[in-house]
């Protein structure tokens, strides 16, 4: 992943969510945050929480992944085209919007969606 973050736009914010307790080392968040100085990264590690943060602290997770939503929905309205990055074909091409975002933990796995219009 390192060696490909230069390929995202600068302008396409990145947050990361870590458990503390995780396997996986949260040292690359720290990386990106440092490769990527022009551009948002956000870098959280969850106090408790291993790798599946998601059940292991819901509400932490649910607020970390709405505040990112709601970063994204900011920068969008900032950006000076006033849309979020395109990622359809030319032909389809048409700015993202956030609607809906859902967190269903009942499911196995659980699921994160968010539903774009």
């Amino acid at each position: 992943m390192l060696m490909r973050i230069h390929e995202i736009e600068e302008r396409v914010p990145i947050t990361m969510i870590y458990g503390s307790r995780s396997w996986i080392d949260n040292e690359t968040g720290w990386k990106v945050k440092d490769l990527r100085k022009d551009s948002f990264v956000d870098v959280h590690v969850v106090k408790g929480a291993g790798h599946h943060v998601y059940t292991e602290r819901p509400d932490e997770f649910n607020r970390l992944v709405m505040q990112a939503c709601d970063v994204s929905d900011k920068l969008a309205e900032e950006d000076a085209v006033g849309e979020l990055p395109q990622f359809l074909e030319d032909d389809a091409v048409r700015p993202f919007q956030r609607t809906e975002s859902t967190l269903t933990m009942r499911d196995d796995p659980p699921r994160v969606s968010v539903v774009l219009d």
